[in-house]
């Protein structure tokens, strides 16, 4: 089920990719897209509803989940490897995030995102 990506932005999406990897990747990156949002906002929008957040609070996770599926899909070679580093011939590569990225309980997406997403109130780990 899809709750966070608008159909339009679907469409959107499927500009980046051929058809068919579209296709593919499609229900994954819809997934884990969710699974981030709920994640970083403690679930709170399935406990009280989606559409009984206040207008700018729909907005903005609107907003966040497209720039999240963006960034799963322009990335998935990368996020799906479960390599660290690799090293051939003394020539060594390591993946780290950087400090555009914004790494936290399992959940990588873009920093500028992250801060967009605190924005709305739900981030919070408190009581």
């Amino acid at each position: 089920m899809n709750y966070y990506l608008k159909a339009g932005d679907l469409e959107k999406l499927s500009l980046f990719v051929s058809a068919e990897e579209f296709l593919l990747y499609r229900q994954k990156i819809i997934d884990n897209t969710n699974n981030a949002i709920d994640v970083l906002t403690y679930s709170r929008i399935p406990a009280v509803g989606f559409w009984n957040l206040t207008p700018f609070q729909q907005k903005i996770i609107n907003e966040c989940a497209y720039e999240i599926a963006c960034f799963l899909l322009e990335n998935r070679e990368i996020l799906d490897t479960p390599l660290t580093s690799y090293s051939i011939n003394g020539v060594s590569m390591q993946f780290q995030f950087n400090q555009a990225i914004y790494s936290g309980n399992g959940v990588v997406i873009p920093k500028v995102t992250y801060k967009k997403l605190m924005s709305t109130g739900l981030c919070y780990g408190g009581l």
